[in-house]
């Protein structure tokens, strides 16, 4: 078996694409090699360590992006050892010393490899997260609600400078928040929304300006009907209840 060849079957058992045969090349080949049956154990556990936060089947293709990768990436090889070798290997003579760089060497050998499967699994988690962001803030879900057909926007009017407006949707489910020349917050603290529905006030989640004092940002699962809108300023995370005093409302 070629060097190229275990560097590819590594990668691809660490991302748990190999097939059958492959996974039956793989385990003969570490059977007879106990330098790189030690190696792939590495592998597996440092590929183990990366895949927790996203432990999902791999996407289809996802061997074609390991393999294109292995393609592009530049590897260090060494011989494979010989079968009468292989015995030295696995119960070397105690007077021999052994070359701690020619180690590093071999432990170095699939280190590229990895780094670029592990790369093919971060951007697929990664984009998985992303997704879900994009569902709850790219600029077409904000104009979803903005331009709904049954889009309600009310001013917010009050103490706190600059401008602050609440866009609802009952069709979208959401609201809208939008503002400028809003004063910025330290880290521990952030504006919180407030229904207010026949003295009762219910939190409606928060928002914080950015540098600029600029305000978008679109709430979920609220429901405005029949209430009027307040702001206060809160502890970061938000509270349970308002605390005093109100620095705008809706009229």
């Amino acid at each position: 078996m070629t060097p190229d060849r275990i560097d590819e079957l590594i990668a691809l058992a660490a991302l748990g694409e190999l097939t059958p045969a492959d996974e039956r090349e793989l385990n003969d080949a570490a059977a007879h090699d106990p330098v790189l049956a030690a190696e792939l154990d590495e592998a597996l556990s440092t590929a183990a360590a990366l895949q927790r936060a996203g432990a999902e089947p791999p996407p289809p293709g996802l061997r074609a992006s390991v393999l294109a990768a292995i393609a592009q990436t530049p590897q260090e090889h060494r011989d494979v050892p010989s079968d009468d070798s292989v015995d030295r290997l696995a119960a070397p003579d105690v007077d021999e010393p052994v070359s701690l760089d020619a180690e590093r060497q071999r432990r170095r050998r699939w280190g590229p490899l990895l780094a670029a499967a592990a790369a093919v699994i971060v951007f697929v988690v990664g984009a998985g997260v992303l997704v879900s962001n994009d569902d709850a803030s790219a600029p077409d879900q904000y104009a979803a609600v903005l331009d709904a057909a049954d889009a309600e926007t009310h001013d917010l009017a009050g103490d706190l400078s600059g401008s602050l407006t609440v866009t609802y949707s009952s069709e979208q489910d959401a609201m809208v928040v939008t503002g400028t020349g809003i004063p910025t917050l330290s880290d521990d603290e952030t504006y919180q929304l407030w229904f207010d529905i026949d003295g009762r006030m219910t939190p409606a989640g928060t928002f914080r300006p950015d540098d600029e004092g600029n305000v978008e940002e679109r709430i979920d699962g609220v429901e405005t009907t029949g209430a009027s809108i307040s702001v206060t300023e809160e502890p970061a995370g938000g509270s349970e209840s308002p605390t005093l005093p109100v620095l705008a409302s809706s009229a």
